[in-house]
């Protein structure tokens, strides 16, 4: 019998975390196959800072709030 490997993902969301997304995801990458961040409408520099990391970034254009 064939062994699968397991692929293993971390779905982040962020909402303005410029100061500290990028110690999350670098972090998080140490125990993850890909990290996946969900910007929700981040008017600062989050996702440039979340790409420089090495994530891929799903951005929404306006902020959905809590839920």
């Amino acid at each position: 019998m064939t062994e699968s490997k397991k692929y293993t993902l971390a779905v982040i969301p962020c909402y303005n975390n410029e100061a500290t997304i990028a110690s999350v995801v670098l972090k998080a990458k140490q125990h993850v196959d890909e990290v996946v961040v969900i910007n929700d409408g981040s008017i600062d520099d989050s996702t440039r800072i979340t790409e420089y990391a090495g994530a891929t970034v799903i951005s929404h254009k306006k902020n959905g709030g809590k839920g």
